[in-house]
């Protein structure tokens, strides 16, 4: 039975098996490690969408018709109304593709899109029927490069490329490949339909990272194009000046890491009774706000380490800081990066907070 203990795989699974079982008078099983993969690949599409990522796919002939037909099931509806999902298939735009053919080669006509459009947020799903293409392999691969998810969804005879999960369908001609192939990615969309019921995870869960995984992020947004903000601060009893801020913060750039002091950092900077609120409590209110992308731990007295390893575009800073006066701004600015100070909210402070409420002289 289906409960609100059940996994988004378990739902998947379910639910693709379910779909099978209804076209058995008209349809060839699936071997369960088909169905295991599929459920695993929905999986991986709804934990991509809900951390505001978004489905690239794409493919030749038929497997691009595949790929538009399956970016047009998420974006509209597979069987059931719900909310739009971000899916594109990057076979559409005859501009990008005669142009890059006509410059760079019909083979990179896929790649070149990835690298300008995909990033580690994202998951890249190539489609060919022999396994073959050269387009799709060097698609993936530089999906790869951008630290984009891969999935390939090929033939029985092989695969010639990389990813991260391949699903091989069992004919070996043409035809048959291409009804299998309907059939996957018509299951997948019975997947990723069932595993978005599954219960969203604990924010902090989704966005808190160490400073080494952060740095490896930051990597793949820049590699795609992306721009990377950067602020600080302990967001102790957060308030509406910090929402405000953080918000400022993200419009700055693509994306916005948060780097929030620790308790032992609090402590040292405010003196004793600081933090009110504990780091794991102000990492899981930071991680709901649709602002912050991740907030990695700070445990230095100033971020300037974290900033000489993160290189960010923009670092952003209260307004009641002048520039001049933060040692943070000569290395961020040393890597061709920018401060922005923030405006301030007027009468909205933690020491504020915390004098109302008499914990604080």
């Amino acid at each position: 039975m289906t409960g609100p203990t059940a996994s988004a795989t378990d739902l998947a699974r379910r639910a693709i098996r379910v779909a099978l079982a209804e076209r058995a008078p008209h349809g060839a099983p699936l071997p369960d490690e088909q169905v295991e993969v599929l459920a695993a690949w929905a999986v991986t599409v709804v934990a991509a969408l809900r951390a505001g990522g978004t489905l690239y796919t794409f493919g030749n002939g038929g497997s691009a018709a595949d790929a538009e037909h399956l970016a047009a099931e998420l974006v509209g509806r597979y069987h059931r109304d719900r909310r739009p999902l971000a899916a594109v298939a990057l076979t559409t735009n005859t501009a990008a593709l005669t142009a890059i053919a006509n410059d760079y080669g019909f083979e990179q006509v896929f790649a070149r899109q990835v690298r300008a459009l995909a990033g580690p947020a994202d998951v890249v799903l190539g489609i060919s029927t022999s396994g073959r293409s050269p387009n799709v392999v060097a698609g993936l691969a530089a999906a790869a490069e951008v630290g984009a998810h891969r999935l390939a969804l090929v033939g029985g005879a092989g695969f010639d490329g990389d990813a991260d999960s391949v699903l091989r369908v069992a004919p070996d001609h043409t035809p048959g490949v291409q009804e299998a192939h309907r059939l996957a990615w018509h299951l997948l969309c019975v997947g990723i339909d069932a595993a978005l019921e599954a219960p969203l995870p604990a924010p902090a869960d989704r966005r808190l990272t160490s400073l080494d995984d952060a740095v490896a992020t930051v990597a793949g947004w820049r590699a795609a194009g992306h721009r990377v903000a950067t602020t600080n601060g302990a967001f102790d009893l957060l308030h509406e000046g910090h929402v405000a801020a953080l918000a400022e913060a993200r419009a700055q750039a693509d994306h916005l890491v948060v780097l929030c002091n620790t308790d032992a950092s609090v402590a040292r900077a405010k003196g004793p009774g600081r933090p009110v609120v504990p780091f794991e409590q102000r990492v899981a209110v930071l991680g709901a706000l649709r602002s912050v992308d991740l907030v990695v731990p700070l445990d230095d007295d100033l971020p300037t380490a974290s900033l000489e390893r993160l290189r960010p575009d923009v670092h952003v800073k209260g307004a009641e800081y002048e520039v001049g006066d933060l040692p943070e701004a000569a290395v961020v600015e040393a890597a061709g990066g920018r401060i922005h100070r923030n405006a301030m909210v007027a009468d909205r402070s933690t020491s504020g907070l915390l004098r109302r409420l008499g914990s604080e002289p």
